[in-house]
């Protein structure tokens, strides 16, 4: 009985520990990883889309300070975004994944940089219909394919975050069930074991005990021959 209790115990320690290990794998390494990379995501969006709002040549000098400044911001913030990844854990396949998207990054900043410099030079000369068309040519062919290629690559990471979460938490499910069940059959199986083992005790001492007294009634009956 001790044993079996001792056997609980242990089996409900380490399902504890291996569940709060998945638990922290995912709190600490696949939650943040979905987190930065969809800041990432999101404001290298706003820069297309900033950047895409300022071909409108409607807008006003106001309009287009905020645009520039919407830039700036998207840009310090899908910052933020890489260096908190770049400081998480990864296995090999992340490892390669992200520095396949750094590379289309880099490709799709200098494109991007190069848009805003067409851009620039269109509201420095307004009267520029080749400027202007330039820019545009640029912004919305040239560079398309690569920022594609971007959100491409961030969807990727993303997904396999996400698919490393629920796979972790699908083992902890299965590891919680499993020890659950052991708990439960050795729950079951201790005071029946432990009945067991008192008729087999009370067996043993009341079977020697009925021996005695039948011999000391027959030795009381004058019965002098029996023997124990």
């Amino acid at each position: 009985v001790s044993v079996l209790a001792v056997v609980v115990g242990l089996v409900g320690y380490f399902g504890i520990y291996d569940t709060k290990a998945a638990l922290d794998g995912i709190a600490k390494g696949d939650l943040p990883s979905i987190e930065a990379l969809a800041q990432v995501r999101y404001n290298a969006r706003n820069v297309i889309v900033a950047q895409r709002t300022l071909l409108i040549r409607e807008l006003t000098q106001a309009e287009r300070e905020r645009q520039y400044q919407n830039v700036e911001e998207a840009r310090a913030k899908y910052r933020e975004g890489l260096a908190a990844y770049d400081a998480l854990p990864k296995d090999a396949d992340e490892t390669q994944a992200y520095q396949a998207l750094r590379d289309v990054l880099a490709k799709a900043t200098e494109l991007n940089s190069a848009g805003f410099a067409l851009i620039k030079e269109s509201e420095q000369h307004p009267a520029d219909e080749a400027r202007y068309n330039k820019a545009v040519d640029h912004i919305l062919h040239k560079a398309t394919e690569v920022n594609r290629a971007l959100f491409d690559s961030l969807g990727k990471l993303i997904a396999s975050s996400q698919q490393k979460a629920e796979k972790a938490a699908h083992e902890a499910d299965a590891e919680a069930a499993s020890d659950t069940l052991i708990m439960v059959v050795v729950a079951v199986l201790t005071p029946v074991l432990a009945l067991l083992l008192g008729i087999v005790l009370t067996l043993g001492i009341t079977r020697p005990l009925g021996v005695i007294v039948g011999f000391s009634e027959s030795v009381s009956k004058g019965n002098l021959k029996q023997t124990l």
